[in-house]
């Protein structure tokens, strides 16, 4: 089966799901993803004037993120996005 990467996911709509955090993460889920990443977005603020990660800011985006992805657990939620990529990717292959 050919090497894809990063392309294949967004084009099926999983660029939300990684740029969200609940799989980007991994397990340690949106904080994870803000501790690993966090800083380096971070860098891009400061035309925004003084955003920052502080404790109550990653508490609220930690809690919306909750709310608003309360759609399954980090290994249901990758098991779907892993099944959905392999279907795609048998898809590519036989289509080449």
């Amino acid at each position: 089966m050919p090497e894809y990467g990063l392309g294949e996911r967004a084009g099926r709509g999983e660029a939300a799901r990684l740029t969200q955090g609940d799989l980007g993460g991994g397990p340690a889920g949106l904080p994870g993803f803000l501790a690993h990443l966090g800083p380096e977005m971070e860098k891009a603020w400061p035309a925004l004037g003084t955003p920052a990660f502080d404790e109550p800011t990653l508490a609220v985006l930690t809690e919306q993120a909750k709310e608003f992805l309360a759609e399954g657990s980090v290994s249901e939620l990758a098991a779907e996005r892993d099944r959905r990529q392999i279907a795609l990717l048998r898809t590519l292959d036989e289509a080449s």
